[in-house]
């Protein structure tokens, strides 16, 4: 007769327990899911900031690793089971398999991507949990202000949704105590002198104290738990902090030397800029310039979804960039900021231009300029590169940086805004 015993778990699952696995597999596997990142950055809307991510990881790239025994070498092991050998027989080494290429089977089964959420939360902590924009000092003008609360201790009155209910215990206990203290002591030596009349036998007078002790008793379970003499809220103040205001303009050459493949990595670039300054920054302002020999300020959907193009006239846009700087923001304590992309073929006429209209025009007004080139080759040095890069040398807030249409965007924007300087404000 067998015996067959259910065990069913019908405890409640812990809604927390996950969550420190789920934060070690996201940094065990950060490279692979910021690279699965990299490849959705155009298939959401430059404005979408409010959800998560589903990225698919390679089953390849989630590989443990693991010990295995070598083909080669002597064993001394016939594993049990086996039909054909038995302990003392030689057994000859599997052949290599050379050129041999896979073909198709009806049989077997293996594993394809792995597919994982990750939350909008999360999504922000992968891209730029450690980013920041530098030199980013705070403004001390009325509308920059913001109200923040704070703890201020305790007080006898306020709303029940600050009732602070460890404090109105303590006050109701300390209450009682004191209350019922001298009651108590009365109440004992009122049963100690009746213990002693029903010895002595004198149950008149013992019947007197025996109602003084109920009437007394009664006194003190009267005494309530809890009194609103007893409640205490917690105490909050509001106080006003400076908070920094930030201008970054967005400076994106358009011109016919940039391909699709290069405007595609340049708008990776600003949409990660944009990502990044509305999540961390409540007071920001972004504005946009296109440019090729013309150069004009764009709204958002223009900038991102443009098509024009033309040749390269990069002063033009330092102009307007300064123009825009002088007559709307230089009196207003605002902290800012320019992001340029371009592949560096600039009009050889207009480098001088570009270098003054940079050097005086604007760099005195900036926090900080940061330069991004996209190109083929990134060993070969531009006309605009060479004159960025003298102008890199003497100045601190000055980065810049190449990279290729074939290259993670999350890597030079990251390089870009991280708490590491390199040294000379250049990274290639």
């Amino acid at each position: 007769m067998a015996l067959r015993i259910d065990i069913i778990d019908r405890r409640e699952q812990n809604k927390g327990a996950s969550i420190p696995n789920r934060r070690r597999f996201i940094k065990k596997f950060k490279k692979q899911i910021k690279k699965a990142l990299d490849k959705k950055l155009l298939k959401r809307s430059v404005t979408d900031i409010t959800s998560g991510e589903t990225v698919w990881i390679s089953a390849d790239d989630m590989s443990e690793p693991k010990f295995s025994y070598s083909p080669d070498g002597d064993y001394e092991i016939v594993l049990p089971g086996n039909k054909k050998y038995s302990k003392g027989d030689k057994i000859p080494k599997p052949k290599k398999r050379k050129g041999k290429k896979n073909k198709a089977s009806n049989r077997g089964e293996g594993e394809d991507s792995f597919v994982f959420e990750i939350s909008k939360d999360e999504f922000f902590d992968i891209c730029f949990g450690d980013l920041s924009l530098p030199n980013m000092t705070k403004k001390d003008t009325q509308d920059s202000l913001t109200f923040k609360t704070k703890r201020a201790g305790h007080c006898s009155f306020g709303s029940e949704a600050n009732l602070n209910i460890e404090r109105s215990l303590k006050k109701s206990m300390l209450r009682r105590s004191a209350l019922k203290a001298p009651k108590l002591k009365k109440l004992q030596e009122l049963e100690d002198l009746l213990e002693r009349l029903k010895q002595e036998d004198k149950m008149q007078e013992a019947k007197k104290i025996e109602e003084e002790i109920a009437e007394l008793k009664r006194r003190i379970s009267k005494i309530p738990f809890i009194d609103v003499f007893d409640l205490r809220y917690n105490r909050k103040e509001r106080y006003p902090i400076p908070e920094s205001k930030a201008l970054m303009i967005c400076i994106m050459d358009v011109s016919g030397s940039m391909g699709e493949d290069k405007k595609t990595t340049a708008k990776k670039f600003f949409i990660l800029l944009y990502w990044f300054l509305k999540k961390n920054y409540k007071n920001v302002k972004i504005l946009y310039i296109l440019h090729h020999t013309l150069a004009k300020e764009a709204e958002e959907e223009e900038f991102f979804y443009s098509r024009e193009t033309g040749g390269t006239v990069v002063s033009n846009a330092l102009v307007l960039a300064r123009d825009i700087i002088k007559q709307r923001y230089a009196n207003q304590n605002w902290n800012i900021y320019i992001a340029q992309v371009s592949d560096g073929d600039n009009w050889s006429d207009d480098n001088p231009k570009t270098y003054q209209v940079l050097k005086s025009g604007l760099m005195p007004f900036l926090q900080y300029y940061f330069y991004l080139q996209i190109q083929d080759d990134e060993s070969e040095d531009t006309n605009l590169w060479q004159t960025y890069k003298s102008l890199a040398e003497d100045l601190e807030n000055f980065k810049m940086q190449k990279t290729t249409p074939e290259k993670d965007i999350l890597e030079p924007f990251r390089s870009f805004f991280s708490a590491k300087k390199s040294k000379g404000g250049q990274d290639r």
